[in-house]
C-alpha cells in the first residue's frame, strides 16, 4: 500500500514535471559550423538538462534569421552578419560564440578570372544579408567596386549551383562544400577565386536568444548554452567516423 502510494505520487509528480517544461524552440543554419546545435539535440544534452528543445534547420542561417526575428523561436543560431543586423536593437542578447572560420566562404568564378574588376556589372548569385555578401562586398573592394556595381542575385544555397552551372549568374559567393559539387558539375570551367581568409575576414557563428525570454527563463538560458557546451566537447573529442 505504502509503495504502490509513494510510487504513484512520484508517477504523477514527472508528469508533471514533464508537462510544466517549456518548449524552446531553436532555429538554425544547416552549415556545419552551426554542428554544437544539432550534435546537443542528436546526442540528447538538451533533454539531459530537462529541456524540451526543437531544432529546425534552414538552409542558411540568414534565411533562419527571418523566423526569429518575427518571434517563431526563442533561439537562433547564425553566422556573424544576421547576428549583427539583430543585436542593433536591444530585443536579442548575444549568448555564445561557436566558431572561428578562415576558409569557409568561397567566391568562385569563371576559371580566367583577372579579379574583382571582372565582376562589375555582372550576375552574382548569393544570399542577402548573409556573411556571403559580406564577403563579396570585400573582395570588391579591391578594385574599388561596391555592391552597387554588380547585380545581386538572391539564390537559396541549393539553387545556387545549378544557376552557375546554367550560366545564370556569372559567379557565386557562397560557402563550403558547395566548392565540391561546381567542381564536379562544371568540368573544371569554374574555381574558388577568393576565401574569406585570404580577404581577412574571419567567419564567426554563435546562438543569441531573445531578451524577454533571457530575463523570463534564466534557469532555461542557462540550461541551453550548458547543452550547448557539452556538444562543442563532444565534437572536440569524437573521433571523425562518429
Amino acid at each position: 500500500g505504502l509503495l504502490s502510494t509513494v510510487f504513484a505520487t512520484l508517477i504523477v509528480g514527472l508528469s508533471a514535471t514533464a508537462a510544466d517544461a517549456e518548449r524552446i524552440r531553436i532555429f538554425a543554419g544547416s552549415s556545419p559550423v552551426f554542428a554544437p546545435v544539432f550534435i546537443a539535440d542528436q546526442q540528447g544534452f538538451f533533454a539531459k538538462e530537462g529541456l524540451d528543445v526543437t531544432v529546425r534547420p534552414f538552409t542558411s542561417g540568414a534565411e533562419a534569421t527571418e523566423g526569429f526575428r518575427a518571434g517563431a523561436a526563442e533561439f537562433l543560431v547564425a553566422s556573424d552578419v544576421p547576428l549583427l543586423y539583430l543585436l542593433v536593437g536591444s530585443d536579442t542578447a548575444m549568448l555564445a560564440q561557436f566558431s572561428a572560420n578562415s576558409d569557409m566562404l568561397l567566391i568562385v568564378g569563371p576559371k580566367d578570372l583577372p579579379g574583382p574588376q571582372a565582376l562589375k556589372g555582372k550576375k552574382i548569385g548569393l544570399v542577402t544579408k548573409s556573411a556571403s555578401e559580406y564577403l563579396l562586398n570585400k573582395y570588391l573592394r579591391l578594385a574599388n567596386l561596391r555592391l552597387a556595381d554588380v547585380e545581386r542575385v538572391h539564390l537559396a544555397p541549393f539553387d545556387q549551383v545549378p544557376a552557375l552551372v546554367r550560366g545564370d549568374v556569372f559567379a557565386l559567393s557562397s560557402w563550403k562544400p558547395f566548392d565540391k559539387k561546381i567542381a564536379e558539375l562544371s568540368g573544371g570551367k569554374y574555381q574558388t577565386i577568393s576565401w574569406n581568409g585570404q580577404e581577412d575576414y574571419i567567419l564567426f557563428s554563435g546562438i543569441v536568444a531573445k531578451s524577454d525570454f533571457i530575463k523570463k527563463d534564466r534557469d532555461e538560458t542557462f540550461k541551453v548554452v550548458q547543452a550547448l557546451a557539452k556538444a562543442a566537447n563532444w565534437l572536440a573529442n569524437a573521433d571523425a567516423k562518429s
